[in-house]
């Protein structure tokens, strides 16, 4: 049996500046699990979805980077932003 999971953080002031932006990247996945590291000021989750890779139950869960982009069109004041999660570990 397999499954899409996979973890990441979120660094708090990111969560703090711009809730919204975190919100679209939480969105895309379910998170499982949460937690604060008060130290190093980030959030880690656990999370399922089909932006992870599938992985065997008997196997470590993978590392990923939540990648933020965001697309300025000036002529309109408008802003876009791109969410992509990107696998740091195991490659």
């Amino acid at each position: 049996m397999s499954r899409r999971i996979g973890k990441f953080s979120v660094h708090r002031d990111l969560i703090d500046r711009d809730p919204g932006v975190v919100a679209l990247a939480l969105g895309r996945v379910v998170v499982v699990r949460a937690t604060d590291s008060f130290y190093e000021r980030v959030v880690e989750y656990v999370a399922l979805g089909d932006v992870f890779d599938y992985v065997p139950d008997s196997d470590a869960i993978p590392e990923y980077q939540v990648l933020i982009t965001a697309h300025h069109y000036a002529p309109l004041d408008i802003v876009n932003y791109s969410v992509k999660f990107v696998k740091v570990s195991p490659l």
